[in-house]
């Protein structure tokens, strides 16, 4: 009897079996992941907030939330649609559509590193930051390639993997900022730890996805990019908006007050920032099956939709 409930719980969290089961199975993970990721890294949140002072962790504070504007800003929308587009035919994922989407990612994120690498220290908060603003880009890049990789993980409603990476990512970051701040107490030990971080979730994701990586180079379609940005604009908006309405503060309070108020400030938005996790984790749960139905059953499309705005309601 335990072992037949084992079995009925191991399939519900990792095999795909219906409609309903599939979301409920995403939305669990989804929450350990996220949930979890965040808890795992308030600890490191306190304790460097407390090492480095409110004026070196407002700076710190300050340059990332620059960089998660600039990851959703050169995002363009291209990794729903890439989710979007290979959920439509999971057994069948056209590389061109993979590799094209890199593409895009390449050319949209290079303005934002040489922004980030020769002017953003020209911001009065992070004028002293100038010699480790070159991590801040390679963090930049690393999440970037890491969310690519993600949309692909989305799309094929795997999302205990995800989850996994979420983890892996967080813990590097708080194993290597206690390690860090303990032998060099500073912003730049900090900055390494969390680009650390952000590089071995990336190379966990794509080594996850290697069957993806073959010839990825070699099949960027032109015609494609055109009509992957014009689909892509409405995302690009819409969460472009969303970045900029949640940071907006932190960039106000910076530009008008002495960065230990931004330090203080901060420590208190990542706690108010949890709240949003609840609906995201729906919406993303729920994405894959939506672009599946659009093909096939605009019926049941509705439907869902109507229940899954409520929920989101709720949860809001």
């Amino acid at each position: 009897m335990i072992f037949q409930h084992i079995r009925k719980v191991r399939s519900f969290l990792f095999v795909n079996e219906t409609t309903g089961q599939t979301i409920l199975k995403n939305m669990t993970w989804l929450t350990l992941g996220k949930l979890g990721s965040r808890l795992i890294r308030v600890v490191i949140v306190i304790y460097a907030a407390r090492i480095l002072g409110a004026a070196n962790w407002g700076m710190f504070s300050y340059a990332a939330n620059l960089i998660g504007v600039f990851a959703v800003i050169t995002d363009f929308g291209i990794s729903p649609m890439l989710t979007r587009e290979t959920a439509k035919d999971r057994n069948n994922t056209k590389p061109e559509i993979i590799s094209t989407a890199l593409y895009l990612k390449i050319l949209l994120l290079s303005p934002a590193i040489i922004f980030v690498c020769f002017f953003a220290s020209r911001l009065p908060v992070l004028t002293s930051m100038a010699p480790i603003l070159g991590l801040f880009a390679l963090m930049l890049a690393f999440d970037t390639f890491r969310q690519l990789g993600f949309s692909i993980i989305k799309a094929h409603e795997r999302m205990e993997i995800q989850a996994g990476l979420y983890l892996l990512t967080n813990a590097v970051i708080v194993i290597f900022g206690f390690v860090f701040l303990l032998q060099w107490p500073s912003v730049s030990s900090l900055t390494y730890a969390y680009t650390l971080g952000s590089a071995i979730g990336a190379l966990a994701t794509w080594v996850y996805l290697r069957s993806y990586i073959k010839h990825l180079f070699l099949f960027f379609d032109w015609s494609l990019a055109k009509e992957m940005l014009l689909s892509a604009w409405p995302f690009a908006v819409t969460t472009a908006l969303g970045s900029i309405m949640i940071s907006t503060d932190i960039f106000i309070i910076g530009l008008l007050r002495p960065v230990q108020d931004v330090g203080i400030y901060s420590v208190a938005d990542k706690i108010i920032q949890l709240l949003y996790v609840p609906s995201l984790i729906i919406a993303t749960s729920i994405f894959p099956v939506l672009s599946r139905l659009a093909q096939t059953n605009d019926q049941k499309l509705r439907a869902l939709v109507r229940r899954t705005l409520k929920y989101i309601v709720v949860a809001g």
